[in-house]
């Protein structure tokens, strides 16, 4: 008696989620293998990635590109998640298992066009950042900003290893980083105050500056005085304040212009 088992390509006994994870790469091998790539995507994809690889061309040269978002939409269940997840991990062009993702979704693809597109685009340095939007939702519902924007930027900053508590201290991270100097800095920052600048950065600005201020005074001139004083400023506005002084000694010249450039007076 024939079994199955015996008739199906796969082994029915594998494991296989009811629910696809976007941010679990736990079975993203079978996840794209057993990807079925219908007409009506198909159609859509070659739009997407048409448009994908235009952006990109564009920006090459310089020139403005007006679109910077894909909206996936279906009903529940219809492999919204499925489709990002897949799309997400063919653009960083990954390896699993020593074989690339694209080499497993192409054969999938029957229009030669489309194929093309996709084996140009996953040649071009890509990173994706794959997140539940509904986990970091509470923390933005708090505050007074844009909120997918504010989730966004949060992400994106914690990909990078910048502080996801205090905008301001990741823009002085970033800062840093873009110097080169960021790990320099959390080397001193150690070894001066016997701590790790993880630990404390979130209240660097605040309770903790005079920890910050020890390190900084082998950073003059590289901008970071006018970097935390604009921040001071943001900070100053978010809470409400209306008005600021400082004060500053007559003779330090380099400060007063700085202020002075600030709106100082």
């Amino acid at each position: 008696m024939q079994v199955l088992n015996d008739i199906l390509k796969k082994d029915i006994n594998r494991v296989i989620d009811g629910v696809i994870k976007a941010d679990d790469s736990t079975h993203i091998f079978q996840e794209v293998e057993e990807y079925v790539l219908t007409k009506e995507i198909s159609k859509y994809l070659e739009k997407l990635i048409d448009g994908y690889r235009t952006s990109i061309e564009k920006s090459i040269t310089g020139e403005p590109y007006p679109y910077n978002g894909v909206w996936i939409s279906g009903y529940f269940g219809s492999g919204k998640s499925h489709l990002l997840k897949v799309l997400s991990y063919l653009l960083e062009n990954s390896v699993v298992d020593g074989k690339r993702l694209i080499d497993l979704f192409i054969p999938k693809v029957e229009d030669q066009f489309l194929r093309g597109n996709l084996q140009k685009i996953v040649k071009l340095p890509s990173k994706s950042i794959l997140f539940n939007i509904d986990s970091q939702a509470d923390a933005a519902l708090s505050r007074d900003v844009n909120q997918i924007l504010y989730i966004f930027e949060k992400v994106f900053n914690h990909m990078l290893g910048y502080s996801t508590e205090r905008r301001e201290i990741a823009e002085f991270e970033r800062h840093l980083d873009e110097e080169g100097e960021l790990e320099l800095f959390k080397e001193k920052y150690l070894e001066i105050n016997k701590v790790e600048w993880e630990k404390d950065r979130n209240k660097a600005l605040g309770l903790g500056r005079q920890k910050l201020i020890k390190v900084l005074k082998d950073y003059r001139g590289k901008g970071i005085g006018k970097l935390l004083s604009v921040l001071a400023m943001r900070i100053a506005k978010e809470m409400g304040v209306s008005v600021l002084m400082l004060t500053v000694d007559v003779d330090n010249e380099r400060a007063i212009k700085l202020y002075e450039r600030l709106g100082f007076r």
